[in-house]
């Protein structure tokens, strides 16, 4: 809150200010004109209330808090309510720098909100995307568009229930990041610049099977990442130029180079690499007491080197790209106050590819770059993804209205967004398949041209020469996709005197691609018996509807636009034939997937101490899914519908205190968090590969609905943390440790029912079957120090170890696709990140 000025402060300010000296009471003095002095602004922060759903870290706990990776999705490992994917930890991915997937109270990633100084930097048109780099009309994807480097970044704020009206477009919870603003002295420039490396000989690899330790040794695959060198190097400045202009700038690099031994038997490098770039510029403008114009830039960039090791090609540039524009002007009047906010943002994807046609071949004289019976060439080209967004907010919130013992808090807002999003294929891709052995000692066509392909140096018994008989063509297309969207939203914050705070909220939100108007009722209620925050009862309903992907409407027709073509042999010409391979993708009429919550809660402060114990509820409804229309034996015909649900079952408890506990000779803070998640899903992600449209499996030996089996990922039972900083009271030495446990779960694995085995239930035919295993329990133990050495009054260096599973722990991890096959990899053993900061 700011600084109230009242005649005692004015007091107390003149008497610790060294610029004021003591009046004369001599009476000529008094007459004097009153000498004016300009004070600076004191802004207080109140201490946090213990709120339900809402958790805020300060940049404090941002530097503190072991985070590897520096991604904001990696500190959450901190937060109770934060779930990770299974791979987050896997051993043979260490050296990317993409930012862990993460579910919020049983959300799926992409139904999260990821925010930077409140622009949205959700991935809306490609958030599942592929896994692999070759994909021919798919991009790979990630829920988050950009990158954040948390060196960058002074608060972030979790709210993940019992959410404002204020905020939509999300049904599972929000990230919140802001950088760091200038409340600073005038003519001061104050920051930091930060270094950090690590390299994989510091690591250790704990294995669980001869297969996966020669697998990783040989370095061959893209996610056995055995030998890399991970760097980063970013930098933070503010100030104030003048009492009214102020300016905060930023910029990171983060790159790592991997690499991969290619699966060839000629000599080439196949190297990986990859890069994460932030870039911004804040400028603070306080026109006058009244109104702060906020301008800001910001540039966010990753671009990844892939290779495939067992095809011989120049590698292929992943692209990610966000770039925005923000105009924000807050204004004070009377009786309210008004910010209002026009954005404008470029998200971009893009594969980029030296090679427009992709060939398989059987190994042979001319085609022996393989070490085994097959030989590949070329990529899938390159193919590109585009989401431009203008939006303009207006909020108001009204001063407080007291009316006999209550007083009510109203704010309110509208705002509209208009939308294009752009797939596009910019130069034709061909892709070969089914070659043909047998053809003869020469590639030479009837009219003397030698037919390119063909391969006459192949040999296999009696079988000479191979040609392509099949092909399909991927030509250069755009799809263009608009949306204009519209919300507005009303919310009475009421408290009674200091017992009684209630909420009521109702937002509405409007979309072209779904044609409807859907409203969203928050509401929640807390009750404080004594007056205070010793303890507080707390409760709520809600609904959450989350943003309409892109990638439903971009992906209608993508398929359809391929071409196949066959021939009979090298003197036939191609011809066109039915596109048996493809897969048609064909959006239904939409509606907007939401969820419903019920939120219960208790909250303390007693003693130093602060606890909170939640339950939270989620019903997930009308999600998206890909579903068949039409099955034959050589065909899917599918298209997204609302066929997807869900429901959650959260209990989450946190205990920490809130004034340092003095012993030893150091500063101590505790924070324990727990949580205990159930969830069931009847799908992975909206473009599920294999689409588990069976209404009953057999599972664990019994017949079950498909849709009541556990959700497969997102869903670790019980975790536990333990955080323990502390502080020595002689040395500048700080340390932070974190105590991390997992409990162990029972999984299914899926198997095929032999066609002798398969039975009926109600006329639906039981094809699959689930078995139960075991995953074990885990416990990591991550800890960070760092040691300040003073420079001058205002300049320090800041010496900094973080050390990942201290024990150096033998664990596994249950990895699963879409597809539902069970995969078991090995965690991560000890690691160890070195970084050093200069604060001025």
């Amino acid at each position: 809150m700011r600084f109230a000025y009242s005649t005692l402060s004015i007091a107390i300010l003149s008497a610790l200010s060294s610029n004021l000296f003591a009046q004369t009471t001599n009476p000529k003095a008094q007459s004097k004109p009153e000498a004016e002095v300009k004070l600076s602004t004191i802004v207080i922060e109140a201490n946090a209330e213990n709120e339900v759903g809402k958790t805020v870290y300060s940049k404090e706990d941002l530097e503190k808090t072991p985070n590897s990776k520096k991604t904001i999705t990696d500190f959450l490992k901190v937060n109770p309510n934060v779930q990770f994917s299974n791979n987050n930890l896997n051993a043979g991915n260490q050296g990317d720098l993409k930012p862990a997937e993460i579910s919020m109270n049983g959300g799926l990633p992409y139904n999260n909100a990821f925010l930077i100084d409140g622009m949205n930097i959700n991935n809306q048109i490609n958030p599942v995307g592929t896994t692999s780099v070759n994909v021919t009309n798919l991009l790979m994807g990630s829920s988050q568009q950009a990158n954040i480097n948390t060196d960058l970044i002074c608060e972030l704020e979790v709210l993940d229930s019992n959410v404002s009206a204020a905020y939509g477009s999300f049904s599972g919870g929000v990230v919140s990041a802001k950088t760091c603003a200038p409340k600073t002295e005038v003519g001061k420039v104050h920051g930091q610049v930060s270094y950090d490396y690590e390299n994989s000989d510091w690591n250790r690899y704990n294995y669980f099977s001869a297969e996966e330790q020669a697998e990783f040794d040989e370095a061959t695959e893209s996610d056995s990442q055995k030998d890399y060198i991970k760097q980063g190097v970013s930098t933070n400045i503010y100030g104030r130029m003048t009492e009214k202009l102020g300016f905060n700038a930023f910029a990171s690099r983060r790159s790592s180079d991997i690499q991969l031994q290619p699966a060839l038997a000629i000599n080439k490098n196949y190297d990986q690499s990859r890069q994460s770039d932030n870039l911004g510029l804040n400028l603070y403008y306080q026109a006058n007491d009244n109104t702060e114009i906020q301008l800001g830039l910001q540039h966010f960039e990753s671009d990844d080197l892939y290779f495939q090791n067992n095809v011989l090609h120049d590698g292929v540039n992943m692209i990610s790209q966000s770039d925005s524009l923000h105009l924000k002007v807050d204004q004070k009047f009377d009786q309210f106050s008004l910010i209002q906010s026009l954005n404008y943002q470029e998200k971009n994807s893009e594969r980029k590819s030296s090679s427009s046609v992709s060939t398989p071949w059987f190994s042979s004289a001319d085609k022996n770059w393989s070490n085994t019976s097959t030989a590949s060439e070329g990529d899938s080209g390159t193919i590109a993804q585009e989401h431009k967004k203008l939006a303009y907010q207006i909020d108001a919130e009204i001063n407080p209205i007291k009316v006999n013992n209550w007083t009510h808090h109203i704010i309110m807002g509208a705002g509209y967004s208009h939308d294009d999003a752009n797939w596009n294929r910019p130069a034709e891709h061909i892709g070969y398949s089914l070659q043909q052995m047998g053809y003869g000692s020469d590639c030479i066509r009837n009219d003397g041209s030698i037919d390119p392909w063909c391969d006459a140096s192949y040999i296999s018994g009696s079988k000479i020469g191979q040609y392509h008989t099949r092909r399909t063509i991927n030509p250069a297309a755009e799809i263009d996709v608009r949306q204009d969207s519209w919300n507005a939203y009303l919310e009475n914050k009421m408290q009674w005197k200091n017992y009684v705070k209630a909420g009521l909220g109702l937002r509405a939100d409007y979309d072209s691609l779904t044609k409807s108007t859907n409203l969203a009722p928050r509401s929640s209620l807390n009750v404080m018996p004594f007056g205070d925050q010793r303890l507080t009862f707390t409760t709520g309903w809600n609904r959450y509807y989350a943003d309409n992907a892109f990638t439903y409407q971009l992906q209608d027709g993508i398929n359809n636009l391929d071409q196949a073509q066959k021939r009979a042999d090298i003197n036939s010409d191609w011809e066109d034939t039915s596109n048996t391979n493809a897969i048609q993708v064909n959006r239904s009429q939409l509606d907007r997937p939401f969820s419903d919550e019920i939120v219960v809660g208790i909250g303390s402060e007693l003693n130093n101490w602060k606890y909170q114990l939640k339950y939270v509820h989620r019903d997930y409804e009308n999600e998206i899914r890909l579903t068949p229309i039409i099955e034959t034996a050589d065909l899917y015909d599918r298209t997204y519908a609302n066929a997807g649900s869900a429901e959650a079952d959260v209990f989450s408890l946190a205990i920490n205190n809130m004034q340092a506990l003095p012993f030893l000779g150091a500063k101590h803070y505790f924070t324990l968090a727990a949580d205990y998640t159930d969830v069931v899903r009847n799908f992975n992600s909206y473009d599920t590969g294999t689409l588990n449209e069976d209404k009953y499996v057999l599972h664990d030996g019994k017949v079950m609905l498909n849709a009541d089996r556990p959700a497969v990922n997102f869903n670790q039972p019980i975790t536990a943390h333990l955080q323990w900083d502390f502080e020595l009271n002689k040395l500048p030495l700080k340390v932070s440790n974190l105590f991390r446990y997992r409990s162990g779960y029972d999984y299914y694995a899926r198997s095929t029912l032999a066609t002798d085995d398969r039975f009926e239930v109600d006329g639906h035919t039981v094809r699959y079957s689930y078995a139960e295993d075991k995953a074990p329990s885990r416990f990591n133990w991550d800890i960070r120090t760092s040691y300040d050495v003073p420079i001058t009054q205002n300049e320090k260096l800041i010496f900094g170890l973080t050390v990942n599973n201290v024990l150096n722990k033998k664990q596994s991890y249950v990895a699963t696709s879409d597809s539902d096959s069970i995969s078991r990899g090995s965690e991560l053993g000890r690691q160890f990140i070195a970084d050093v900061t200069f604060k001025f």
